[in-house]
Formats: structure tokens, C-alpha cells, sequence
């Protein structure tokens, strides 16, 4: 394995040094400054003492990234599962998975301009509009709240400019992928701007059925509205509105029996893939007030996510197991925030945010006529087609089981950070924060009498949880130059309980409790050879109490419970390199071994000392961009990327069968545009040695057929993108 990723990145390396020695000077040999807002405040990147990966809107136009879930191949100790459909992005970040059961909240929280995203189908959007994208790893509960135990991904959208500027973008490619979208930017008066973004992606499933078209595919519509108005020099007001629609066809599962062989194939045969339908809405104002020394800044939000589905839910020709889910999102959420702006020895920030949610869901679980024959004995009658009422009036031609839920969530903080120098070189940073989660639960299930067999029943249950944590975080930050910063840091993260509002066996497995983590940390950040080469180093240690974790139970789907205790040790490393000019080198090491101190599930049930799932020990890329010219009017460009993810567990108890492969993706893009970058057209392809790794495996949907279901990673694809900029 790890023969083939070095044979691989020094393949990419050897690329990379071939096409230098023919390339033309142009640009100045010189890395630029990242902006980012981790700290609530704009600040370059190498000198604020947090593990940052920053991607900005040039990083991901050059890199071809899409969605949310494509940054995962740049950034160290951060993967990405194949989800159950196009709605779910479940995120691993320093070996924690962020994601689990229906009722449950994410552990890395997502924040767009501010506004945390309440549920993980909300997270993957168009990467079109987008400023930059920061991924903060280890907890950051102080300044960002809500369920940031392992990190927080901050993005922020391009805001509304003083002059007329757009963008026109056309992408297609294989599969019937096309990608079509734009954006413009005007002045309105002289205190008040405007700005539109609309992307539209459409692509066929990579699964073909033999039942007739393809599984899987994609199909949204995202749009966002921004209208800044510059009142005077001491107060701006910014309102956006945001509106996405996805629809899709059945999702990425291939199934086999249990002891057949994992073929990997992209072949499917479900004569009803199902659907999803999710509309998105959201709207945020952003007040901003600067009094002589100190900053005032509001931010409210208003979230409305609906979402339908549908799905073959044993992925066979059976006439099985069929789910459906109907789910209702509301929230609001409002900040005051009060921050220092002077030149001082000590910069501050305090602030206190509230949060409300009401999530409705109906789920209900539809065995077919298949399931009663298999439950009788009735084996010569499976895939018969007929009804088992027509073979016996006394037989059920299937079963019911279904839950309706609603959870009602208050979150209320109050927080504060500082940063204070203590000399020239040294300086101090601490924060507070205390949060208080109230959710309430009220739950219903109904169960056909043939469900009990399955330990399935009628129970109504009303139920609250009551969560209150103070966190902290402080750091010593030495930095003795303008290039070199390090720091050592110590933050406490937290993530309140919840509820398993899907079908369930028993009312004692609805609930679970809060998890708390202690992380320490060793920075390294440093600009080198005349800002040439940046080179960002943490070493980190992660101690969870309460961790929950997601099984997956027959019948059930995705469960919350909670492990006693686990672990997580590493470091990352991150790199930008000018050797050249108009030659950059950049690359990513990521390690992560994350375990289980102690999770005993019952008497029989042991998994102390595993391995957690989803997290796999190594993470790596490598990629290498080249530019040059033509002519004064024409220029190209090159770049290739490679990035490698290991294997890991799926299930707790590490069963080897239940194993993601390691995988290894090559990426390139081959451009030419004009001399003032006013156009661009480019040839670009993914995965181009088509690897057909499994990215996700887990055991029996089914109540009586033995199966198992598993996800490759898409395909090769490739296709062109064609961008006018004005």
C-alpha cells in the first residue's frame, strides 16, 4: 500500500519537473496571503495558532472543485463516506465521523457567512459563489457553538462589489453531466449593492439497472441573493437569501447475499429505485456597527428544509424492504457579537447566540410480499410476484412499521475570547463558553402484529433532555518572527445529547447522551525562502468521554448510541511551494489513530481497544500547477492532483469483511484562456485510472434475507468547462 503511494506521488513529482524545464517565466516567484475569519476577525493565515486548511475561491475554480464533499481530497485527516444518497454528507475529520443516526446533530458544524447549518442534508452545496472554505480542526465550541467537538467548516460567499463583474460557467461531461451557471455583482447607488449566483447540475447515476435507466443520480438548482447596503463608514447591512432544490433517483447501494462474492461491479437490478426531494431555503442578515474602538455585529438567520423520500431499501429485486421518510426543518438563530478593532495589546470578543429548531419526521419501514413468504417458509414462492393474501386470505401481504417524531431544540450560549500580548514575540489566547441544550421529544410508533416477531411494537413516548457545558480553550503563542509562528493549545469540545426518531425495537434506544472532548495540540507555522514555500505543521491528542456512535440496525437504518471513552492521536502537515515561477507544488500528510478506550454495548459486547470507524490512519495528496504563455494573449495551464485515503473500519467490532479499500485518485485539468483571464477553457478528468474502490459496506437492511450492501467510489469521468468572466 504504501509502495504504491509513494510510486504514485513520485509518478505526479517526475510530471511536475518535466514540464518546468519548458516552461516560460511569468509570474512573480511569491506565495499570496490567505485571508481567513477563524477567530471571528480577518487575519492571515500564518499567524493565527489554529490547525487551518484554507481554500480560496481561486483553490477551488483551479482545482475543479464542485461540492462541499471534493475538498476532502486536499485537506489532511479528512475524508469523506459514501453516503445512503446525494442528501447525506458525512464527513470524517482527525479519525471522527460526523455524522449518524436521523435525530442526530453533526459533530463537525458547517457554517455559511455565519449561520450554522442544522442538519447534515443541508451541508453539501455548490461550490460556485464561494469565497473561501476554512476547515478548523479540533473543538471550537468557544467562538463557533453548536456541535464543533472535532471542528468547524467556515464558508464564506463572495459578497456584493462596487463594480459591474460576473461570471458565465458551462461544464459537460460524461454521463450526461452538465453544469451550467453564473453570477453578477453591481452597484445599485452609491451605498448600495446587489449580487446574484445561480447554478443548475444535472448527471446520470453511475449505477446502470437492468429494470431500465440509471441509479444514483444528480440533479439541483442552487441560487443566492446577497443586497449590501453601506449605510456610512460605521455601519453596513448585509441580507441574502439562498434557495436550493435537489431531486434524485435511488442512491449508490449495490447488494449481494451474504456469502457471495463483493463484485466490484456498477450493475444493479431494482425494479423501483424511489426518489429524494429536498428544498432548501434560507435567509441571514449581517449588521455590522464600528464604534471608535469596538465593533457591534448581529446575525440572524432563518433555515426552512423540507425533504421527501423514497427508497428500495434492500437494493434487490425483492419485493422486501421499502423506506420512506418525510422530514420537516425550521429553525432560526440570532448573535450579538462585541469585538475590539483597535491596534492593542489585547484583542477581545464577546458575544451570545441562540438557536431553535423544530424538526417533524414521519418514517415508516414497508415490507413486501417477499418478507412474509421468507418469514413462513413459504421459499419456493420469493420473486413469484403474487400476493401472499392470494395464497392464503390469512396471510399479510406485507408489514408496517412507522414513526412520527417531533423534536423541539433551544440552544442558548454565552461566550468570550482574548488574545493578549505578553511581549513582542510571545502572546496568551483563552476563551469561555457556556452552553444550555434543551430538546424535547415527542414519539409515536406503530407496528403491524407480525412487526413483534422482529421485536418491533406500538409505544408512544414523550421525552426531554436538559444539556449544559462550559468550554474552554487557551493557548500559548510564540512567534518570534513575521514568518514563524508556534503554539500550544488545549480546548474542550462538546455535543449535546439527542434522540433516534426513526422506527425502533424499544423505547430505551430513542435517547442519548451528551459527549464531551479534551484536545491538546502543537502548532507549527512557517513561510520560507523569500515566501516561496509555506509549511504548517500540528500534532494533536483527543480524548472523548460519552462519544456517541451510529450502527446500523436491521430494519432501523442508523442509530445513536453512546461509547464510554475514545482516543484520537496524530499530526498533519501542509505545504505550498514557488520553486518557480509560474510554478506551484502543494501537498497534504495526514495521520489519525483513533480508538475506542472503552465501548461495551452489553455483557456479550466488547469493542474496547478497536478501531473507530470511518477513520482511516493515513490521508495524503500531492499535486503540482503550471502555467505559461502562448502568446501576450494566450496563455495555458496545467495541473494534476493525486490524493490517497487508507482503509478503514465500518463497524465497530472491526470485522475485516466490513473494510473500506484504501484508495488513490488522480485528478487533471489542461487549460488555455486569454491573456487578461477574461475566458477559460479547460479539459478535465477524475479518477482517470478509474479506480472502483469500496468506499462504504454494512451488514442486512432486510429482516429475513440474509445481505449486505456496498458503495464504490464513481468512475472515471471527464468532460470540459468553459468560463467567461467580465
Amino acid at each position: 500500500m504504501i509502495r504504491t503511494l509513494s510510486l504514485k506521488v513520485a509518478a505526479v513529482s517526475t510530471l511536475g519537473l518535466s514540464v518546468a524545464l519548458t516552461s516560460e517565466p511569468g509570474f512573480s516567484q511569491e506565495l499570496e496571503e490567505v485571508v481567513v475569519t477563524a477567530r471571528k476577525r480577518q487575519e492571515n493565515l500564518q499567524q493565527v495558532p489554529i490547525a487551518i486548511s484554507a481554500l480560496t475561491a481561486k483553490d477551488i475554480a483551479e482545482a475543479g472543485l464542485v461540492r462541499l464533499q471534493d475538498i476532502t481530497q486536499l485537506v489532511p485527516n479528512m475524508s469523506y463516506l459514501e453516503p445512503l444518497s446525494n442528501k447525506f454528507t458525512n464527513i470524517t475529520l482527525r479519525g471522527i465521523s460526523s455524522g449518524g443516526g436521523l435525530g442526530n446533530d453533526p459533530a463537525v458544524g458547517v457554517y455559511i457567512d455565519e449561520v450554522y447549518i442544522g442538519r447534515d442534508s443541508g451541508f453539501n452545496s455548490d461550490l460556485l459563489d464561494i469565497e473561501r472554505v476554512e476547515v478548523l480542526k479540533g473543538p471550537q465550541g468557544t467562538l463557533f457553538g453548536r456541535n464543533t467537538t472535532v471542528g468547524a467548516i467556515n464558508i464564506t460567499t463572495k459578497r456584493p462589489g462596487t463594480e459591474l463583474e460576473g461570471m458565465v460557467l458551462l461544464d459537460v461531461g460524461d454521463y450526461n453531466y452538465t453544469r451550467m451557471g453564473g453570477l453578477i455583482s453591481m452597484p445599485l447607488t452609491d451605498s448600495l449593492a446587489a449580487k446574484l449566483s445561480v447554478v443548475d447540475t444535472e448527471r446520470d447515476g453511475f449505477l446502470d439497472n437492468s429494470f431500465g435507466g440509471t441509479v444514483n443520480n444528480l440533479d439541483y438548482t442552487t441560487s443566492r441573493g446577497q443586497l449590501l447596503w453601506t449605510i456610512n463608514e460605521r455601519m453596513d447591512v448585509l441580507l441574502t437569501a439562498s434557495y436550493r432544490k435537489s431531486e434524485g433517483r435511488g442512491n449508490a447501494y449495490i447488494t449481494r447475499f451474504q456469502g457471495e462474492p463483493l463484485e466490484k461491479t456498477y450493475d444493479v437490478s431494482i425494479p423501483d429505485p424511489g426518489f429524494e426531494d429536498v428544498e432548501d431555503s434560507m435567509y441571514a442578515l449581517h449588521v455590522n456597527y464600528d464604534f471608535d474602538n469596538v465593533t457591534l455585529t448581529s446575525v440572524t438567520s432563518m433555515q426552512s428544509l423540507e425533504e421527501d423520500y423514497k427508497q428500495d431499501s434492500d437494493w434487490t429485486p425483492l419485493d422486501d424492504l421499502t423506506g420512506i421518510d418525510t422530514r420537516d426543518m425550521e429553525s432560526w438563530s440570532q448573535e450579538f457579537r462585541l469585538e475590539s478593532n483597535a491596534d492593542a495589546r489585547l484583542n477581545w470578543v464577546v458575544g451570545a447566540y441562540f438557536y431553535h429548531q423544530e424538526f417533524d419526521v414521519f418514517t415508516q419501514s414497508l415490507s413486501g410480499s417477499d418478507t412474509i413468504f421468507a418469514f413462513f417458509g413459504l421459499t419456493d414462492l420469493i420473486g413469484s410476484g403474487l400476493r401472499p393474501s392470494d395464497i392464503s386470505p390469512g396471510l399479510p401481504n406485507g408489514v408496517d412499521i412507522n414513526a412520527t417524531s417531533s423534536i423541539e431544540t433551544d440552544s442558548l450560549s454565552f461566550f468570550g475570547n482574548a488574545t493578549y500580548d505578553l511581549t513582542d514575540q510571545w502572546s496568551v489566547t483563552a476563551g469561555l463558553r457556556y452552553s444550555e441544550d434543551d430538546k424535547s421529544l415527542d414519539y409515536e410508533q406503530k407496528a403491524d402484529p407480525l412487526a413483534g416477531a422482529v421485536g418491533f411494537s406500538n409505544f408512544v413516548l414523550q421525552d426531554d433532555q436538559d444539556d449544559g457545558e462550559l468550554t474552554s480553550t487557551v493557548s500559548l503563542n510564540w512567534q518570534p518572527s513575521e514568518n514563524i509562528l508556534a503554539y500550544a493549545s488545549y480546548a474542550s469540545g462538546y455535543k449535546a445529547g439527542g434522540f433516534n426518531n426513526g422506527v425502533s425495537t424499544t423505547a430505551s434506544l430513542v435517547s442519548f447522551d451528551a459527549e464531551t472532548l479534551d484536545a491538546y495540540e502543537l502548532g507549527l507555522k512557517s513561510t520560507m525562502l523569500d515566501n516561496t514555500l509555506r509549511v504548517n505543521v500540528a500534532v494533536f491528542h483527543m480524548e472523548y468521554k460519552d462519544k456517541q456512535e451510529s450502527r446500523f440496525v436491521a430494519g432501523s437504518g442508523f442509530q445513536q448510541s453512546n461509547a464510554g471513552e475514545a482516543v484520537s492521536d496524530g499530526f498533519e502537515v501542509d505545504f505550498e511551494w514557488v520553486p518557480l515561477e509560474r510554478w506551484t507544488v502543494y501537498g497534504a500528510l495526514g495521520y489519525a489513530d483513533a480508538e475506542y478506550d472503552e465501548y461495551v454495548l452489553d455483557a456479550n459486547t466488547d469493542y474496547s481497544g478497536n478501531k473507530l470507524t470511518r477513520a482511516p490512519e493515513w490521508t495524503a495528496s500531492l499535486g503540482v500547477q503550471t502555467e505559461w504563455n502562448f502568446s501576450d494573449y494566450l496563455q495555458g495551464s496545467l495541473r494534476v492532483d493525486y490524493a490517497y485515503q487508507d482503509d478503514f473500519f465500518l463497524q465497530p467490532n472491526n470485522d475485516p469483511f466490513f473494510t473500506a479499500d484504501s484508495q488513490g485518485i488522480v485528478n487533471a485539468r489542461l487549460g488555455i484562456s486569454g491573456g487578461d483571464d477574461s475566458w477559460q477553457v479547460t479539459l478535465w478528468g477524475r479518477n482517470l485510472t478509474d479506480d472502483d474502490n469500496v468506499n462504504n459496506l454494512f451488514g442486512a437492511s432486510s429482516f429475513v434475507f440474509p445481505l449486505y450492501h456496498y458503495a464504490l467510489i464513481a468512475p472515471r469521468t471527464y468532460g470540459a468547462e468553459l468560463r467567461f468572466r467580465f
